[in-house]
């Protein structure tokens, strides 16, 4: 329990928000690219800041004090410019390779479940749990007792 703890934060740590891409050391810019919240904020990021509510070109920004971003980019769009800012993609083409690499990590964590479920082998732990007789006489097993047996079983 306490490895899952510890995925999640080093997870959420380099999702891009709270230390964007830039500020990444050089070592650790693999978890970033593995790190499926990052690409889920990505996704969220592109489809957002490509749409035409920043669409406005920083150059026809009457204040640029308020949107800092747009220094130094007279010809990119605001919503580009916040893209540039935070070293996140701008290309859309990134929105489906977000949503693949998502799918992978569903694939990848289902395919740990299915084995870890191979070798929890439910088939022997009901066997080996005493059943209760019900009314209907059929042996059934209470899930208190059942999921108490499975956490005895368990070797890993």
């Amino acid at each position: 329990i306490w490895m899952t703890g510890l995925l999640v934060a080093i997870f959420v740590l380099f999702a891009g928000f709270l230390l964007p891409r830039f500020k990444v050391p050089k070592y650790w810019l693999w978890v970033y690219y593995i790190n499926p919240f990052q690409w889920a904020i990505t996704a969220l990021v592109i489809n957002e800041y490509n749409s035409s509510s920043y669409g406005q070109l920083c150059k026809d920004v009457p204040d640029l004090n308020k949107i800092p971003q747009c220094a130094g980019r007279p010809n990119d769009t605001v919503g580009h410019a916040f893209l540039a800012r935070g070293q996140f993609y701008t290309s859309n083409h990134w929105i489906a390779v977000s949503v693949a690499v998502m799918i992978g990590w569903i694939l990848l964590w289902n395919i740990f479940s299915y084995f870890a479920m191979l070798k929890l082998q439910h088939g022997k732990i009901i066997k080996k749990v005493q059943p209760a007789e019900s009314k209907v006489g059929k042996a059934t097993v209470s899930p208190v007792h059942y999921i108490l047996s499975c956490l005895k079983e368990m070797s890993f």
